[in-house]
């Protein structure tokens, strides 16, 4: 929202530096988070789906974008994705306080399956 509203392009430029770093801090927190939480026999399928859905967006998001940029001026495209991206950001979180208590027991797998995985006798104990 703060990039749209810069009045000369020196400024807009400058903006989209903060804005860049604050984008690459979500997309590595959110990978970590992914691969962190999903269970060893499922990451990779679960990753699969994530990074499908982070990069599969661009091909549809790119020309909407400068459909926008076209109708309505790049400065209303970047301001119109930012509320876009601020509303949906809402909705997640709205979404995820009224499912929160569904996610703990799934949390709870992961955390028994880490702990049986740690139990587990490797097999070596008798070598040596």
């Amino acid at each position: 929202m703060l990039s749209a509203l810069m009045p000369t392009y020196t400024l807009f430029a400058l903006s989209l530096v903060p804005i860049g770093l604050f984008a690459l801090t979500f997309l590595n927190s959110c990978n970590t988070m992914v691969q962190t939480s999903v269970p060893g026999q499922y990451r990779a399928r679960v990753l699969a789906l994530y990074l499908m859905v982070v990069q599969g967006g661009t091909p549809i998001g790119a020309p909407l974008v400068g459909w926008l940029a076209t109708l309505f001026g790049p400065r209303m495209a970047v301001g119109l994705g930012a509320g876009a991206s601020l509303v949906s950001g809402i909705i997640a979180l709205i979404l995820w306080q009224k499912f929160r208590a569904d996610a703990i027991p799934l949390r709870r797998q992961v955390q028994l399956l880490r702990l049986r995985h740690q139990e587990e006798p490797t097999g070596r104990e008798g070598e040596g």
